[in-house]
């Protein structure tokens, strides 16, 4: 006597077993939640933004509130510098250029690259974002850093110190 044993799939959800289709809803929510995340970000920016555009303080003021940010998550890391893999650290300042005086902006610019430049040498340097300016002049720089130490470092370099003695 032979027997045969036979086995199927359940092919009630479109084909797909069950396996499957709970991959596929496991799926959906991961994008889900990336996306809700992506949209909770653009709107705190915005809000940022909105604040900074708002903002009538001098800019020595504007230059003495700097942020540092650390982003141990992928999905903070992809809004902000999509390249830098986790944890780091961003360095967010704001400037703000008197945009009727055309000298101020090409000196700003010439000494901003300068400033680049010299941050790429510094130890745990990993990259540098820039905004727009709005019509107010304000504009917002990030700089990403491996440890709240070499933001410290950085500060502390004496090119720089001098950048910002001079620049506010």
């Amino acid at each position: 006597m032979k027997s045969t044993t036979t086995c199927t799939a359940d092919t009630s959800h479109g084909g797909m077993t069950i396996a499957a289709f709970i991959i596929a809803i496991f799926g959906l929510c991961v994008g889900i939640a990336a996306l809700v995340m992506s949209i909770i970000n653009t709107v705190r920016i915005r809000r940022i933004r909105r604040r900074l555009d708002d903002c009538k303080d001098t800019p020595e003021a504007i230059h003495d509130r700097t942020t540092h940010i650390k982003s141990n998550s992928n999905a903070v890391s992809a809004i902000f510098h999509p390249s830098i893999k986790p944890p780091y650290y961003a360095c967010i300042f704001t400037s703000r250029l008197n945009l009727s005086e055309p000298k101020a902006i090409d000196g700003y610019s010439i000494l901003a690259d300068e400033m680049e430049q010299l941050a790429k040498r510094q130890e745990g340097y990993l990259g540098i974002d820039s905004s727009t300016r709005n019509t107010d002049g304000m504009g917002i720089t990030i700089s990403y850093w491996r440890t709240e130490d070499d933001i410290k470092r950085w500060k502390l370099q004496v090119d720089h110190r001098a950048f910002y003695v001079r620049h506010g």
